[in-house]
């Protein structure tokens, strides 16, 4: 035998003696083990049972990376729902965290803390860092509809940010929604009738969304039937003939409706003050408190009138209000 093999045989004969040793002294007693979970809480509190039947409910366990808010909040709601005391949350609070946030309840001082809100003070402070900015009434008052934000997106926004606001005031989030709207009809509408409420402010909201859905819808299909009854009735371009395009195409229209005004209707065209409204509010306003004389109908055949726009003087399709000579 080498020296080599005679070393690690006294070696191996050697652990075999501690194993030995380490068996007829047995496990040690669950008294001289220390556990650092329960170290930071007054004995009053290690000394106590679970009450029976008492199941932890389902939590993700807390790393320190996440907003520690947000988990010590939905900690004590499921807590509460339970009927849990202030003892049994302590001794349960900890089988929440992980990682860092475990550590950092081990190595909390001994016997110092005697109630639940002072360890969710402890645990706020520590973690306050990974807290998430939240949005405050000041952000909610800052929102504004965007360009091309339709109402319905803009709404949808809005709620999302509101939920954020902490003790968020109705009146505040009624001053917020009413001066964040852009869309100029409904903010007109607003104008001239103040809702209530909220609820009424939602309301009206709902009620323009679905209007100007309906319209959106009708304005397409139209649309699309105009350009079919188009495409069956122009003629053939001629090679040598240039194509025109959609707005040369739609000048033309426009000339086209001005041209069926009845001839009646027509005047020299003379220099007025500008106005400082569009022509359908103005007619709106005035049509019940002067006596107009209402124009004859237009001569143009009303099959080739175009659908798309309408005038409130004329009370007919052709052409829009703002377009009438």
């Amino acid at each position: 035998m080498t020296k080599g093999e005679q070393a690690l045989n006294e070696r191996e004969i050697e652990l075999q003696e501690q194993m030995q040793e380490v068996l007829k002294k047995g496990p040690r007693s669950g008294q001289e083990i220390q556990f650092m979970t329960d170290l930071a809480f007054i004995d009053v509190f290690r000394l106590e049972r679970l009450p029976k039947g008492f199941k932890m409910p389902p939590i993700e366990q807390y790393n320190g990376k996440a907003d520690p808010v947000d988990h010590l909040e939905t900690f004590k709601s499921l807590m509460y729902l339970q009927g849990a005391s202030d003892t049994i949350m302590c001794k349960a609070f900890p089988s929440t965290l992980k990682g860092s946030a475990r550590q950092w309840f081990s190595h909390l001082k001994p016997l110092s803390l005697s109630k639940f809100i002072d360890l969710g003070r402890a645990f706020l402070t520590n973690f306050m860092s990974s807290r998430i900015h939240k949005t405050t009434a000041a952000n909610l008052l800052a929102i504004r509809q965007q360009a091309r934000e339709i109402i319905r997106e803009f709404l949808t926004r809005f709620n999302k940010e509101a939920l954020e606001v902490r003790d968020l005031d109705l009146m505040v989030k009624f001053q917020a929604l009413s001066s964040g709207i852009r869309d100029r009809k409904l903010k007109e509408s607003l104008i001239m009738e103040e809702p209530v409420d909220m609820c009424d402010l939602y309301s009206r909201c709902e009620k323009h969304i679905n209007l100007a859905e309906v319209l959106t819808v009708e304005q397409e299909r139209e649309l699309r039937i105009e350009r079919k009854g188009q495409d069956r009735k122009e003629p053939p371009v001629s090679k040598n003939k240039p194509k025109e395009n959609r707005e040369q195409r739609e000048g033309k229209r426009r000339r086209d409706d001005r041209a069926w005004v009845s001839r009646s209707d027509v005047k020299p065209e003379l220099a007025y003050t500008p106005l400082t409204h569009r022509r359908a509010y103005i007619l709106n306003e005035v049509k019940d408190r002067l006596t107009i004389h209402w124009p004859t109908k237009m001569v143009k055949p009303a099959s080739e009138h175009n659908k798309n726009k309408y005038c409130k003087f004329h009370q007919d399709h052709g052409h829009d209000t703002e377009e009438c000579r």
